[in-house]
């Protein structure tokens, strides 16, 4: 990479050279040759720097997709004397998109590099560019690595304000004994039948009826809202959009929620206890199930 103290080095080079061969002064070439001694060991030196440093990343366990993302950076090997990072621009959707200016290491081992997360899905590595001057600043080269994180970001699609149908799931155990369930919370008080446990006799009512009562309890996941996520065909994304916003509301509301999505590894149908679940489980949705090392979709 050409510097304006390259470009003063070879011109000062490039003027000795001339003046020692019109001259033939001994000490003009002295001179020539010390300035290309100077530019092949600052060239060699800063080459050699930049392809000892090994990188690792860390990213955040939870983001958003377009929120902005702070990428932690640390030198596993080598020196990082005068070594410049910035994050690349985006070779693949995968990845976070670069914001700010490079940031220099300055004898550390650890630098934050500030991002844009990428569309929703599973990230698992981000493209940096290294740069070297090192040791006069005169010579410098250029590297680009692909890090792959300690452990992958989930990118949760950001939940949309639109009104959606949300189906709502209406289980009741094996349809016979819905108080064999195991919630808490009574729907209603009734006759004993054989086979209720004694563990939902309800006390009060058998004595004030005389007759053996039983609390008939409502399973907390019959109450809950069913989210069927669909991601196909090309409203995918907004889709992915509608289902967060509609199972943060309902989560906010107070009611349980039942989601149902597609991934790498099959269908998973289960409660989402908080927006970060729902995030987690949204950025791990694909729009069909298929043999592979690692999660497919938008961010893969």
């Amino acid at each position: 990479m050409a510097t304006r103290g390259l470009v003063l080095a070879l011109a000062t080079g490039t003027s000795l050279y001339v003046m020692a061969l019109t001259t033939g002064s001994g000490w003009v070439m002295v001179l020539f040759c010390a300035v290309v001694a100077t530019l092949a060991v600052s060239g060699v030196w800063s080459l050699r720097v930049l392809r000892a440093i090994t990188l690792g990343a860390a990213g955040p366990s939870d983001a958003v997709a377009g929120d902005p993302l702070r990428v932690t950076v640390r030198t596993m090997a080598g020196s990082t004397a005068s070594v410049r990072l910035r994050m690349a621009q985006q070779s693949a959707a995968n990845e976070p998109q670069a914001i700010g200016a490079a940031a220099t290491f300055a004898d550390t081992s650890r630098i934050e590099v500030d991002a844009v997360a990428p569309p929703r899905g599973v990230c698992r590595r981000a493209s940096f560019e290294l740069t070297c001057g090192a040791p006069l600043g005169l010579v410098w080269w250029r590297r680009r690595d692909s890090v792959v994180f300690d452990a992958p970001t989930l990118v949760a699609p950001r939940p949309s304000r639109r009104r959606v149908a949300i189906a709502v799931a209406r289980e009741s155990g094996d349809g016979k004994h819905p108080g064999h369930a195991t919630s808490d919370l009574v729907r209603d008080v009734r006759e004993y039948r054989p086979g209720d446990p004694l563990r939902v006799v309800h006390w009060p009512a058998t004595a004030r009826t005389g007759l053996p009562m039983v609390r008939e309890l409502e399973r907390e996941d019959a109450r809950a809202q069913l989210i069927l996520v669909d991601l196909t065909g090309p409203d995918g994304e907004r889709a992915a959009e509608d289902a967060a916003g509609g199972a943060i509301a309902a989560l906010g509301a107070g009611r349980p929620v039942r989601m149902v999505t597609m991934e790498a590894t099959g269908p998973v149908n289960g409660i989402v206890a908080s927006a970060r679940d729902v995030g987690r489980r949204l950025a791990r949705a694909v729009t069909s199930a298929a043999p592979s090392s690692s999660d497919r979709g938008p961010c893969r």
